[in-house]
């Protein structure tokens, strides 16, 4: 007879609270930032809502009862602030960091300028180094916490007038690893989602009705993901839920990474 299992069962709901906590949301003023800021707020962090523009964190802040601030997250000088700022706002209660900041600047490989090439990867990669950097030291000395961060399926596949953001995804999500390995001892967890077609108020505006059919009819699940849908992992990961998850990009893109999509054959 196989020995009896008395291991005790955590209350796994309670898990994914954020009582007490102070989660910081870059990107906070609209799409899955501000989704991420309330699904938060939600389990019972308070927030810090971070834009570049101030009148969208003030916006995003005040429906979640957060505070916010203003920060062009490409410069040392103005993360090092920011973070400065949380702390003030919250001492020692910063426990969760979500970065959703990142733009898509779409060309063909031979209409790509150096000057595009480095304003790509500083939006994208440069600047969740440096958020990484400052902002692990804040969580460390708080006791630990997490970091979660928006890569793209275009850091895992090839897309149409992706050769800079594509590779610029990828390095961000190998940032993602290697800083995981890094700061893993440290009681510091980091990940990624890796979202694929999303509804957000800037894609709504690009892309027609039209278009967003052609591109839901090749997407595995048959739909784009809403920005919500994005917003709820971003939690699970920020959350004691996640505490054995660390260094890994998950995919969510509604299964186009998977493989291409074939013609009904039989």
């Amino acid at each position: 007879m196989a020995d009896t299992d008395v291991s005790p069962v955590p209350d796994f709901t309670r898990t994914l609270r954020l009582d007490g906590k102070a989660v910081i949301v870059f990107g906070a003023g609209q799409g899955i930032g501000r989704q991420a800021a309330h699904a938060v707020k939600q389990a019972g962090a308070d927030v810090i809502c971070v834009d570049l523009h101030h009148d969208a964190a003030t916006r995003v802040a005040a429906e979640v009862g957060g505070a916010a601030i203003a920060c062009d997250v490409t410069q040392r000088e103005a993360v090092e602030d920011c973070f400065a700022q949380a702390e003030c706002l919250m001492p020692g209660r910063l426990r969760g960091i979500i970065d959703i900041v990142g733009e898509a600047r779409l060309t063909t490989l031979d209409a790509a300028t150096d000057a595009l090439w480095q304003s790509q990867f500083d939006i994208v990669t440069k600047h969740a180094f440096l958020v990484t950097q400052v902002g692990s030291a804040l969580l460390r000395g708080n006791g630990g916490g997490a970091i979660s961060f928006v890569g793209s399926l275009s850091g895992r596949r090839m897309l149409t007038k992706q050769s800079i953001y594509g590779p610029a995804k990828a390095a961000l999500h190998h940032l993602v690893q290697c800083a995981a390995f890094e700061l893993a001892g440290q009681g510091i967890r980091v990940n990624a989602v890796a979202p694929g077609f999303v509804h957000t108020p800037r894609m709504d505006r690009m892309v027609s009705e039209a278009k967003w059919r052609e591109i839901e009819s090749a997407i595995p699940v048959g739909k784009a993901a809403a920005s919500y849908e994005i917003a709820q992992v971003l939690l699970f990961l920020t959350s004691d839920m996640a505490s054995y998850v660390t260094g890994q990009i998950i995919g969510m893109d509604g299964g186009l990474a998977t493989g291409t999509p074939l013609p009904v054959l039989f």
